[in-house]
């Protein structure tokens, strides 16, 4: 069978071919390895003939394209082996990234074989242009007693198996598994708890990590999850599938709203640049009054420097005294001396949960803003044009922004003030053009804030 999905591309392929060619095949025609079966300890059969399938003949019940509309749809694969029927039953569903997976194994009562396993060989494709990015997201995938366990790949060694649960511990109950890349999943759901998964995978050549998934005799029916990462779809399939988008483990409450916003937003904006900017707008606006009284204890600080100055000559030999002394200064005059810092705590948490949310969500996968320079805001400026205006724009903030006391005192700590644009200028090289937006735009919010702050104070001492 071939899975594509129609409301995603392969951005590996050139956006010239028709859309019917880049839909994005998570299950290639030519991929024999997905959803085999493997049987054990069954009827004293040689198990190299019985467990491995790939290589079987199966007569399906129709071929061609199938159309689910309106109704489901099923296929049937049935295979003859040693006076036994394996019969493998797919049945679809209109609008769904799920399927059914019904198995059946006739000529042989459960009594006599235990277990036998699905698999998933070689794993999923890259559907990414930055293959290397796309593979740091391989991983393998399961939900053993209602604890999430991930298994990266780049932890896994060239065809080493890594095995969750026990077939003689009843407690490792195996709920799902499956594999994950970037943006997409395929998820394995038995009818009844698995006891074991054993995961495997190579970061040579071609990068895959792959799946066995062992079941009790009695289990027949699965569903499969095939499709993109999306919080709401995973959810509604149950069985805590929604843990799939990882959106930070310390940083989630923020980014998972953040998340929602930006989708709701999407309805009426189809461009997530705009939104981005207006995010940093809105962040901006909310934090106006805490940013207004950092910035006028600031300029406080300022207006105190020659007092400063006076005290630091006063008592250069009793750095106790000095201490003392400024401290019964900042407080005569209502001054904070932490002030400079004070603005950038609270775009900590946005700023990485901003990261999370372009990192790992499939719905911002591809999102362009300016056609040509900026089509994919989860990658970085391939131009790095951004990245340098961010940091003109830094260094312009700094350059009209109340310095701090330690700052303007300390000629150290002041040519630091200036040497911190050009370091994050180099650092925001490599990461989302998103992101960089976000700061790039906060930094032209800032001095328009600054102006505005200063004018008004200008104003308030001549009146």
């Amino acid at each position: 069978i071939s899975w594509k999905l129609k409301k995603h591309f392969n951005t590996q392929l050139p956006e010239d071919l028709p859309e019917e060619e880049r839909w994005l095949e998570l299950i290639p025609q030519d991929r024999r390895g997905a959803l085999q079966l493997g049987f054990f300890e069954l009827n004293d059969l040689p198990a190299s003939e019985i467990y491995n399938l790939m290589d079987a003949t199966w007569f399906v019940d129709r071929t061609g394209v199938i159309e689910v509309t309106n109704t489901p749809q099923t296929v049937v694969f049935t295979l003859n082996r040693f006076g036994l029927q394996l019969t493998k039953t797919l049945t679809f569903y209109p609008g769904q990234y799920s399927f059914d997976l019904g198995v059946d194994l006739q000529g042989i009562s459960s009594d006599e074989w235990e277990y036998y396993e699905i698999t998933w060989h070689p794993g999923m494709n890259s559907t990414e242009k930055n293959y290397k990015d796309d593979t740091n997201f391989f991983a393998g995938i399961s939900n053993v007693g209602n604890r999430i366990n991930t298994k990266m790949l780049r932890k896994i060694q060239k065809q080493e198996k890594i095995v969750i649960g026990d077939q003689h511990r009843a407690q490792d109950e195996v709920i799902w598994s499956g594999l994950k890349t970037k943006y997409f999943t395929a998820v394995v759901i038995p009818e009844e708890p698995g006891v074991e998964v054993r995961f495997g995978g190579s970061k040579m050549n071609a990068h895959y990590i792959d799946f066995e998934l062992v079941v009790p005799a009695y289990v027949s029916t699965f569903r499969v999850y095939v499709g993109p990462i999306d919080f709401d779809g995973l959810k509604a399939e149950g069985h805590q599938l929604e843990k799939l988008l990882d959106l930070g483990k310390y940083i989630g409450f923020i980014s998972r709203p953040m998340l929602e916003l930006f989708l709701f937003l999407h309805q009426f904006i189809p461009n997530y640049g705009i939104i981005i900017i207006l995010f940093s707008i809105m962040m901006k606006t909310v934090f106006y009054p805490f940013n207004k009284s950092s910035y006028t204890s600031m300029r406080k600080m300022q207006e105190i420097q020659p007092k400063m100055k006076e005290l630091q000559e006063k008592y250069k030999n009793n750095p106790q005294q000095l201490q003392k002394e400024m401290m019964e200064l900042y407080k005569e005059h209502g001054v904070n001396p932490l002030s400079g810092c004070l603005p950038m705590l609270p775009q900590i948490p946005i700023f990485f949960a901003l990261f999370r949310v372009l990192r790992a969500t499939v719905e911002l996968r591809s999102a362009g803003f300016i056609p040509i320079w900026l089509e994919d805001l989860s990658q970085p400026d391939p131009f790095y044009a951004l990245p340098i205006m961010m940091g003109i724009t830094m260094f312009i903030q700094q350059k009209t922004s109340p310095q701090s006391a330690a700052a303007a005192t300390n000629p150290q700590q002041k040519m630091m003030m200036y040497i911190l644009p050009f370091v994050m200028t180099f650092m925001f090289l490599n990461f989302q053009a998103g992101l960089v937006l976000y700061w790039f735009t906060n930094n032209i919010l800032t001095v328009i804030q600054q102006y505005m702050i200063t004018h008004s104070h200008t104003k308030s001492q001549q009146a």
